[in-house]
C-alpha cells in the first residue's frame, strides 16, 4: 500500500485484492487457487442448501427445478446429468426474433382481403430475413467472446444442452406465487442473466472463477433472482407416505424431493461445478497413421480423430458381434445379445439404429472435467449408465445387474483399460492424442473392494455357445443346436485381463439417446401420474 497506495504504481493493489491478501495473511489461512471461468465452459449450477443442482428436463417440462439428491456431494455426478449442463455465452439480441413471433401470432385467425395478405407476407418476410441476421450477428458474437474471461456483473446466457436458454418468465409461478417462473426458452429479453458474487470478498468487475459461490439476477428484471423454493416440495416420499398420494413415482431412486426453481428477491447461493473446459479445436486430436497411397506404406501423416467424452452414449460390442444389452423382463439383468436383436437396419440407405436396451452412457465419477475427453491407459473412476432405464451397471457377485445409486455404491465403479501396446506404439511414433477415440477396444474393470487384493474383475466378453435340443416333430427326435439368445454377462477374476475380453466401445449418436431418454422419463412420469390417480380413486372409496 506504501509503495502504490489503492491504485497508483505498478504494485499498486485494488480493493478485492486487498482484502484476499488479508484473509490469506490472517492466521496462516491461504485460499484456494481455482482457474477463471470462460465463455463456452460448460458448468452445472449445484444448490447447496437445497442439496441438488438446477435441472430442466426439455423432453417433459421447460420449468427449472432442483431434486434433492439422497447423497448429494457438489463433486460427484447425479443421475440426470445431461439435465443439469449450461454453457455459458455472451449477451445475445431478440428484437427482430421476438418481432417475428409476435406477428406470426397475429396472422392466424380472421380471414382477409386478397390485398392484406399479400402485404402481409411481405412483412413476414422482412421479419424473418432480420430475424435470419440476427442469429448471425448472435453467432459472430457467440465464437468472437469464446474462450475469454467472465466478469461478475457482465450479462451472460446459459445455454442447456437441448439448445435453449435458461430464461425468466412473466408468468407466475406455481408454488411461491409471488415469484416469476424460470424456464428454457429458445431465447428472449428474459434470457440474459448478471453473475453475482455471494461471498464480500469478490466486487464486480473480478474474474469469476471456477467453484466461486454467486447469484444469478436477471438483466431486464428488477428483483428477480434465481432462486430454490424448500418450502414446498413439488414431489416428495415423506409426504406421499403420509398423504397416500403416489407423486413420488416420478422420482428417481436416489431422489427423495423436487423443489421448484423459480425468480424472485431473495436468491439462493449457487456454487459452479465445471463439466467441460472451452476448446477451440473441439473434442479431436491428432494422430499419425500409415499413408495407404504410399508405396512403401510407411509413410505416416497426420489425421484428426474424435476422442470418446465422459457424458457420451455408447453401445459395447464383442468380437462374435454381440451387444451388452439388458433383459428388461428378467428382472434387469445384463447379457451379450446378438446384433440382430440389438441393431434395427433403416430403409432408404440410412444407418442403423440401436435398439434402446443396448444404449449406455459413459459418466465419470467426479463432476470436475466429466465432459472432457477420457484419457488413455486407465481412466478415472466411471459410472455406466443405461439410458432407458436409468438405472447403472453394478456387479452382483460374478453376474452384472442394475441398480439406482450409482456413485454411492463401489460396485457401480468401473475403468477403461486401453490396449498399453497400441498407445505405447503411438508415443513411440510422437503421436498427439487427446484420449480414448471411437471405435477403440478396452477392457472393463471393476474397481476392487479390498486394495490388497491382487486380481481384478474383468468384464468377460469371451464367446459362449449355449446348447438345446429341439423337437422336429413328427421326425420323432431331438438334435443338439445352437440357440440364438442371451449370453449372460460375467465376470472373470484374474490380475491381467484376457485377449478375448477386450470389447470395442462405439458411439452413439445423441438424438437418438435423447429419445430413448426422453420416452423412458415420459413413461415413468405417466407412471406415477397413474399411480397417483389410483390412490384419490382407493381415499374415495
Amino acid at each position: 500500500l506504501e509503495r502504490g497506495g489503492w491504485n497508483g504504481g505498478a504494485g499498486g493493489l485494488d480493493r478485492a485484492s486487498s482484502r484476499r491478501l488479508s484473509l490469506s495473511t490472517q492466521d496462516g489461512m491461504s485460499l484456494p487457487s481455482s482457474e477463471p471461468l470462460r465463455f463456452g465452459d460448460t458448468i452445472a449450477l449445484a444448490a447447496v442448501d437445497a442439496g441438488g443442482y438446477i435441472c430442466c428436463d426439455a423432453g417433459l417440462t421447460s420449468l427449472a427445478f432442483v431434486d434433492h439428491v439422497t447423497l448429494f456431494a457438489s463433486n460427484a455426478v447425479v443421475h440426470n446429468l445431461r439435465a443439469c449442463c449450461f454453457t455459458i455465452t455472451p449477451k445475445c439480441q431478440y428484437e427482430a426474433a421476438d418481432a417475428l413471433r409476435r406477428a406470426l401470432a397475429d396472422s392466424g385467425g380472421e380471414s382477409r382481403a386478397e390485398r392484406e395478405v399479400e402485404v402481409m407476407e411481405r412483412h413476414l418476410a422482412t421479419l424473418a430475413r432480420a430475424a435470419e441476421d440476427e442469429n448471425n450477428t448472435n453467432q459472430m458474437e457467440v465464437s468472437r467472446m469464446a474462450g475469454q474471461q467472465v466478469s461478475y456483473g457482465v450479462p451472460v446466457q446459459l445455454q442447456h444442452s437441448s439448445g435453449r436458454f435458461l430464461s425468466v418468465l412473466r408468468s407466475r409461478a406455481a408454488q411461491q406465487k409471488l415469484a416469476l417462473e424460470v424456464a428454457l426458452d429458445p431465447g428472449s429479453k428474459g434470457s440474459p442473466w448478471l453473475i453475482r458474487p455471494a461471498e464480500v470478498v469478490k466486487v464486480e468487475g473480478e474474474i469469476v472463477m471456477v467453484s466461486d459461490k454467486i447469484r444469478l439476477a436477471s438483466s431486464k428484471l428488477y428483483n428477480a433472482k434465481i432462486a430454490c423454493y424448500t418450502d414446498a416440495p413439488i414431489a416428495s416420499r415423506a409426504q406421499d407416505k403420509v398423504d397416500g398420494t403416489a407423486h413420488a413415482a416420478m422420482l428417481h431412486p436416489t431422489v427423495s424431493e423436487r423443489f421448484e426453481v423459480n425468480a424472485m428477491a431473495f436468491p439462493s447461493t449457487l456454487e459452479i461445478c465445471r463439466i467441460r473446459k472451452w476448446q477451440s479445436g473441439g473434442t479431436g486430436g491428432i494422430r499419425l497413421e500409415e499413408d495407404e497411397a504410399a508405396e512403401d506404406n510407411k509413410v505416416l501423416v497426420d489425421k484428426v480423430t474424435e476422442s470418446l467424452c465422459g457424458m457420451d452414449a455408447v453401445a459395447l460390442w464383442r468380437s462374435d458381434d454381440r451387444y451388452l444389452a439388458v433383459e428388461v423382463a428378467a428382472s434387469t439383468r445384463v447379457g451379450w445379445v446378438p446384433k440382430t436383436r440389438a441393431v434395427t437396419e433403416s430403409a432408404g440407405g440410412n444407418p442403423p439404429r440401436m435398439h434402446a436396451s443396448a444404449l449406455w452412457r459413459i459418466l465419470p465419477v467426479h463432476l470436475d472435467g466429466a465432459g472432457e475427453s477420457l484419457p488413455r491407459g486407465t481412466t478415472p473412476p466411471l459410472l455406466i449408465e443405461h439410458i432407458q432405464t436409468g438405472l447403472y451397471l453394478s456387479r452382483g457377485g460374478r453376474s452384472l445387474i442394475l441398480t439406482p445409486f450409482g456413485a454411492g455404491r463401489q460396485s457401480c465403479r468401473w475403468s477403461m483399460v486401453s490396449r498399453e501396446a497400441s498407445m505405447e506404439a503411438l508415443a513411440a511414433a510422437g503421436a498427439i492424442t487427446v484420449g480414448l477415440e471411437d471405435g477403440d477396444a478396452v477392457w472393463l474393470c471393476a474397481e476392487q473392494e479390498n486394495e490388497t487384493d491382487e486380481k481384478r474383475n474383468w468384464l468377460s466378453a469371451e464367446a459362449h455357445k449355449e446348447k438345446a435340443d429341439v423337437n422336429l416333430g413328427r421326425a420323432g427326435f431331438t438334435i443338439a443346436k445352437h440357440q440364438v439368445k442371451t449370453v449372460w454377462a460375467k465376470l472373470r477374476a484374474n490380475s491381467l485381463p484376457a485377449h478375448l475380453d477386450a470389447i470395442e466401445v462405439r458411439r452413439v449418436p445423441e438424438e437418438a439417446a435423447e429419445k430413448v431418454g426422453r420416452s423412458a422419463r415420459a413413461v415413468q412420469n405417466l407412471q406415477g401420474f397413474k399411480a397417483a390417480l389410483q390412490a384419490v380413486v382407493d381415499n374415495e372409496t
